[in-house]
């Protein structure tokens, strides 16, 4: 009997797709809709690339266009867009079996399309009921991989059929001999699957599955500021379960593993949705630091005018230069912590699916249970403290707004009090003047002859206005 051969080998691919974010647009929800139902919809995939074609300069807003799709297609998808809800955690959207073919070696499959809350997940199975070479999981794969692209030329999904959040594989079959080495068994089946063969799988941590050994291997690339699509392409999952050889019937192989995808297909979104919200930190992380170094310029300029010659106006000119940073980051800030929102809720879910899994017979996934240990460590904790330290400058700048809010009110009350003052002193002479003006011109008339700048009446109408110009400039130059 070939050591190397599997009874009944099975490729699943898990594939996700974020539907909508938080304040996400109805016309970007729509968008992506349609980027994820062109992985299942041949015609709807020939009509978006005939779109690209045409101009892919401008590929994403010709998309958003309704009108650039078929009324049939679009019709369909507002159907699909009914049957979708949020608000709930499951919903079932369709789910199709592999278009029958005459050959006897053609093997099973289907696709299923689920939404999972804000959250779209395709399964793709593909199965072969009988003793194969191990090397039939590469024409697996091959299959289940076209079932999307919707072509066979390639071996690995299209740029556009990457799922938005990730995608896992799940490989499982039954040991063809009981001499076989499982470990041996696991990295033959690695290969045939892997898109680089320089990738090297440590195959040390292991679990139980109903009866199954499982190894997995998971990539994560070191680079976690490059672009979402190169990094996602660049992470690999793959979970590969063995059974034991035995005599029993294969379907009841089949029958374990089915009653087990539903969990799968959640717990594999929380582990992607927890990498994504991760990633996005460290994009976020990158901006509040550049935008730190813009505000700590800005908190260093004002705390270097003099403040005994305090300047509004270079004081104005110094704060009006750090609204923009300041109104950024704040803005980034929010976002990051809407990340480390996210991360925490998806991890406890994480985790609730886990033990929920764990808690049939004969299931162990101590390796699954690495990751949660990392993400809590190395991920959610290690944002927890970012997120005290970028806002530490924010706090700085509001601690230095209170000195800077005092100054500006005893100037602004200086200035009151001086103009308030002119304005007492002032009138009290004018009304004064008036006064002396009335009486005077009550007296006897001035001589002939004699001018009215040397009237006595003008004299003593002007000397109440001197008197207050002269209080005026006393008070100024002996201030209290």
């Amino acid at each position: 009997m070939n050591p190397q051969s599997l009874i009944n080998p099975t490729v699943d691919l898990f594939l996700y797709d974020l539907r909508d974010g938080l304040g996400q647009e109805t016309r970007r929800t729509d968008l992506t809709r349609r980027q994820f139902w062109r992985k299942f919809d041949p015609e709807l995939d020939a009509q978006l690339k005939q779109l690209a074609e045409v101009n892919p300069l401008t590929e994403q807003t010709k998309l958003e266009v309704s009108g650039e799709i078929s009324l049939a297609l679009r019709k369909k998808l507002e159907e699909l867009a009914g049957m979708e809800n949020a608000e709930i955690d499951f919903v079932g959207l369709d789910r199709q079996n592999f278009a029958a073919t005459e050959s006897d070696s053609h093997p099973d499959g289907y696709y299923c399309a689920l939404q999972l809350g804000d959250t779209y997940a395709l399964q793709v199975s593909v199965s072969d009921a009988a003793k194969r070479p191990i090397e039939r999981l590469k024409e697996l794969k091959k299959l289940a991989v076209s079932q999307i692209n919707h072509h066979s030329d390639s071996t690995e999904l299209d740029d556009k059929k990457q799922g938005t959040l990730g995608q896992t594989w799940l490989v499982w079959g039954e040991l063809a001999s009981s001499s076989q080495n499982l470990r041996k068994v696991a990295g033959e089946c690695f290969k045939q699957l892997t898109p680089n063969p320089n990738w090297k799988p440590d195959f040390s941590a292991t679990g139980s599955l109903a009866g199954a050994t499982v190894f997995e291997y998971w990539r994560t690339p070191a680079n976690w500021l490059q672009p979402w699509d190169n990094f996602s392409r660049e992470h690999y999952h793959i979970i590969i379960c063995l059974f034991p050889f035995s005599e029993l019937p294969t379907d009841e192989q089949g029958q374990k593993m089915a009653a087990l995808y539903f969990d799968f297909t959640k717990l594999f979104s929380y582990r992607h949705k927890i990498l994504w919200a991760y990633w996005n930190s460290r994009q976020l992380k990158t901006e509040l630091k550049n935008r730190a170094l813009k505000i700590n310029e800005t908190v260093a300029s004002i705390e270097a005018i003099d403040s005994p010659n305090l300047n509004l106006t270079d004081l104005q000119k110094a704060l009006t230069k750090s609204l923009p940073y300041l109104s950024a980051y704040a803005g980034d800030l929010n976002r990051l912590d809407g990340h480390s929102h996210t991360l925490e809720i998806t991890l406890k879910n994480y985790q609730k699916c886990l033990q929920k899994i764990e808690t049939n017979a004969n299931i162990y996934l101590g390796l699954m249970k690495d990751f949660a240990q990392t993400a809590e460590e190395r991920y959610w904790q290690q944002l927890e403290m970012e997120r005290a330290s970028l806002k530490s400058v924010l706090t700085q700048l509001a601690n230095l707004a209170v000195p800077i809010r005092s100054a500006i009110e005893i100037e602004q009350t200086k200035a009151v009090r001086e103009l308030n003052l002119t304005a007492a002193i002032a009138s009290t002479g004018i009304a004064l003047s008036a006064v002396t003006a009335t009486v005077i011109a009550a007296g006897q008339p001035p001589p002939k002859n004699t001018a009215f700048t040397n009237s006595p009446a003008f004299l003593w109408g002007v000397a109440p206005i001197a008197l207050a110009m002269l209080t005026l400039v006393t008070l100024r130059l002996f201030p209290r």
